[in-house]
């Protein structure tokens, strides 16, 4: 059984129609690949003439440790589709064709998921994570994308022998090449973790009890019991780091996503109770972030980089968004350091509850827990 793991959070599913231009490069998504990735993506070609939709199986885009993905591929006529992912150091594997589905050619409207259901291939979740790029190519005749003489390996999901470079210069050449042929192109970004903590949607409390704010359990247990207050996450907010243990000083890798825009602020609670807004902070003073896409908090490309303290033993980090924009905490923000310190545990405890009383519909508060070790 083939298992290629994809290190890859958020998909930008582009719906392509006809003589639609390549959409250009974000700089929210640019600051989640590598050069060799921002490369591929900015890959030319003819204007797109072809309609072409991708996506995947998860509209979140959040895929953690183990959890297997699928794409799903549609043209508006008869293609030869070409799929392959560019990792971040530029290693190019070919998702399709592949072993099991080992024809280019694609039938107008019909249905197309990778791997193929039934199917002993999976793409599979796996270490070490971070930005997958999965770029899907479609061209009336066979493009000659991707070289049979440059595929090798076993298994369902072959790697591709050559680099980037010459990898988007057959594709210019391959889109160009036949008179009157037809040409589309899409980019799909994914973002693995080592966990995700989603909030599931609950049923809305009677209008009596949404001023208590109590209805469900708190998602995970967290290090100061009672911190985070239960409430109703009817706005769906997920939170993952790369991993579950760190040591201390080492750099916590933390990202989130929602379905609703809203403002968001994360607290990093030590194991000793010691806590601190982490986001937004002195690097970064804005906190309102989109629905639907990844808002990295800390590591990778982020502007800062929230360390793991000590002492040892379990901490944890709250995030909360709201449709309010209203700061989550009444401490001022520190103007001296990049963090800003809260005065004492009990009073976050107090901001939180008071978070909780806003609207259910419009604010969701998580926490995932962090084990440090010496």
């Amino acid at each position: 059984m083939s298992k290629p793991v994809l290190f890859a959070l958020v998909a930008v599913a582009l719906t392509v129609g006809p003589a639609a231009a390549q959409p250009q490069l974000g700089e929210d998504i640019e600051r989640q690949l590598s050069v060799q990735q921002v490369q591929a993506y900015n890959a030319t070609g003819p204007s797109n003439t072809i309609q072409l939709e991708a996506s995947f199986d998860r509209p979140s885009g959040l895929y953690a440790n183990g959890e297997h993905v699928q794409l799903s591929v549609r043209t508006g006529e008869d293609a030869y589709v070409t799929i392959v992912t560019v990792g971040p150091t530029g290693k190019v594997t070919q998702l399709f064709p592949n072993e099991s589905q080992p024809q280019a050619l694609v039938r107008a409207n019909a249905p197309l998921q990778i791997p193929a259901s039934p199917s002993s291939a999976q793409i599979v979740v796996g270490p070490p994570f971070g930005s997958e790029l999965i770029k899907v190519v479609a061209t009336s005749q066979p493009n000659g994308f991707v070289a049979a003489n440059q595929l090798s390996g076993t298994g369902a999901f072959r790697s591709v022998d050559a680099s980037v470079e010459d990898l988007m210069r057959n594709l210019t050449v391959a889109a160009a090449s036949a008179p009157g042929g037809k040409f589309a192109q899409q980019n799909l970004v994914l973002h693995t973790v080592a966990q995700a903590t989603p909030v599931a949607a609950l049923p809305p409390a009677p209008p009596a009890q949404v001023a208590q704010a109590a209805a469900a359990p708190a998602p995970a247990p967290i290090a100061q019991p009672g911190l985070v207050p239960q409430m109703n996450n009817t706005l769906l907010l997920a939170v993952a780091t790369d991993k579950q243990t760190y040591r201390v000083g080492e750099r916590i890798t933390f990202a989130a996503t929602t379905q609703t825009a809203c403002s968001l602020t994360v607290f990093d609670v030590a194991a000793n109770g010691q806590a601190r807004q982490v986001f937004p902070n002195k690097n970064a003073t804005g906190n309102a972030i989109p629905a639907g896409q990844l808002t990295v908090v800390s590591g990778g490309s982020a502007s800062t980089v929230i360390d793991a303290r000590g002492p040892v033993g379990t901490s944890t980090l709250i995030a909360v968004c709201s449709t309010d924009a209203t700061p989550a905490t009444v401490v001022a923000p520190d103007q001296t350091n990049i963090f800003t310190a809260m005065p004492s545990l009990e009073g976050l405890r107090t901001d939180l509850l008071n978070v909780s009383r806003r609207l259910p519909s419009g604010t969701s508060i998580t926490s995932v827990n962090l084990t440090i070790q010496p």
